[in-house]
């Protein structure tokens, strides 16, 4: 088979990457010496497997296929962890962007729209819901002391109705301090603590 020139240098310059890896002797790195990031995470690309070895990307002297010894048994790269929306916002446009993805625009640059919610809680009516939620979690703290002043069911079902009140109360207290990466939701009491005060309520009427 015949080929140009051209064609001859542009299989070479395609190749040599691959050559140039193949040809180098492996390094090892020793997990402990790894750089990290904020959280303590080793701040490179890693693919990991048995064993663990150095991913693409990265700068020198990391070099993809580069081994990595002396990784403990619970590393914190595996640990699982909880990140918002706007981390994983920031996840997706960062890897789109690695892999020649044009997303359209940049979150950064973006300007987000706000929840109905957050809107409502800026506003002079959201405000005095917050005031109003307050008064309903004094309201549960007074519903506490007079519990403690009673014995047996009655006790333990103020308790619990006391709990419940306070909690609804905090949640809608802090409804100036909501973001767009957090929910009313998850600090309002939950349909089964509302079933237990149902039937708190119920036992003491019968």
């Amino acid at each position: 088979m015949k080929i140009t020139r051209k064609q001859l240098q542009d299989m070479i310059i395609k190749e040599a990457p691959e050559l140039k890896e193949a040809g180098r002797r492996r390094v090892q790195h020793d997990y402990a010496d790894l750089p990290r990031d904020e959280d303590g995470k080793v701040d490179l690309t890693i693919n990991f497997g048995d064993p663990w070895v150095i991913g693409p990307g990265n700068d020198d002297p990391y070099v993809y296929g580069d081994e990595i010894i002396n990784v403990p048994e619970n590393p914190v790269e595996l640990r699982e962890t909880k990140i918002t929306r706007s981390q994983l916002q920031d996840i997706i446009i960062k890897e789109a962007a690695n892999l020649g993805i044009s997303l359209g625009t940049s979150h950064r640059s973006a300007k987000k729209k706000k929840s109905q919610i957050h809107q409502f809680s800026e506003t002079k009516s959201g405000k005095r819901v917050a005031e109003a939620g307050q008064k309903i979690k004094k309201a549960g703290s007074l519903i506490r002391e007079v519990g403690e002043d009673q014995v047996g069911a009655m006790a333990e079902s103020l308790n619990n109705i006391a709990e419940f009140v306070e909690k609804m109360g905090g949640s809608l207290s802090g409804l100036n301090e909501l973001n767009e990466d957090s929910s009313l939701t998850d600090t309002l009491p939950t349909v089964q603590e509302f079933k237990k005060v149902l039937k708190e309520i119920q036992k003491l009427e019968k």
